[in-house]
């Protein structure tokens, strides 16, 4: 997906504009509008003061989170980012005279700007509508993406599922085991996961390991906002099948193993 994001309405909280800001996570304000604060704190408290001006508004506040596809945005600048993130806000509604901050974090495989703003503009009127944001939110990223003429989620999509579904078909092709299935498919960049139950294997999830955020996947679970569900590459893609295909490949090469072994040179003593 060449752009994503996900947005809500919230009543906002001291914590999360912490977690926005956190240096650990390369954390890095881009812009602030409308707010004077040199510290977090005392930009929520002003962000709070506009809030209660209209306290019909229960949740004053939008919060976002803009997400290039890393190919896109790898060679932006800072100017780059504020450009794009301002023209996605431009155009899901969020005017010029509201309390707005960007923060972009750095710390994951895809580098992405937490947005949050006041509904609120500076005299109290609740100037951001926030019915059915999230589509909005949806058809506004596709646009971005055609006027640049770049995939749309939903086209990128279509393509990584292709791709994985080409490395299970590849992998089962010549794998003997789960174990050396779940390898074949790291080689190919996807991390493989089975789901169980108390009946045994059930499912299993598969992510591209370019959008796990960290290197130790030793005990990693995966999250289900993370990658595919089997059922969702194809609908003919079965953990029970690709089982079958694994013990069909051990056992053909237990018999070459077999007639190798058998077609060896006897030692005549």
């Amino acid at each position: 997906m060449s752009f994503t994001a996900k947005i809500k309405s919230v009543k906002g909280s001291l914590a999360a504009s912490n977690y926005k800001a956190n240096i650990e996570k390369g954390a890095e304000l881009l812009q602030a509008s409308n707010l004077t604060g040199e510290t977090v704190k005392e930009r929520f408290e002003e962000k709070q003061l506009v809030a209660k001006m209209n306290l019909k508004v229960s949740k004053p506040f939008i919060e976002a989170v803009f997400s290039p596809h890393k190919s896109v945005s790898k060679n932006w600048t800072k100017e780059d980012w504020i450009s794009h993130v301002d023209e996605f806000c431009r155009r899901i509604g969020i005017p010029d005279d509201v309390q707005l901050e960007y923060y972009i974090h750095r710390n994951t495989a895809t580098p992405h700007v937490h947005i949050s703003a006041n509904r609120l503009n500076m005299i109290g009127k609740n100037v951001i509508p926030d019915s059915f944001i999230g589509k909005k939110a949806e058809i506004v990223c596709d646009k971005m993406a055609k006027q640049r003429n770049l995939p749309t989620a939903k086209d990128m999509g279509k393509i990584e599922k292709e791709n994985i579904k080409n490395a299970i078909i590849s992998s089962k092709t010549i794998a003997t085991s789960w174990d050396d299935f779940i390898s074949k498919m790291f080689t190919q960049g996807y991390y493989f996961e089975l789901s169980k139950n108390v009946n045994g294997i059930n499912g299993a999830r598969i992510c591209n390991l370019e959008d796990i955020e960290t290197k130790n996947l030793h005990n990693y679970k995966l999250d289900k906002q993370k990658g595919y569900k089997l059922s969702q590459i194809d609908r003919k893609l079965k953990v029970t099948d690709i089982e079958n295909q694994l013990l069909k490949n051990t056992n053909l090469f237990d018999l070459k193993q077999q007639k190798s072994e058998n077609n060896q040179p006897k030692i005549k003593r």
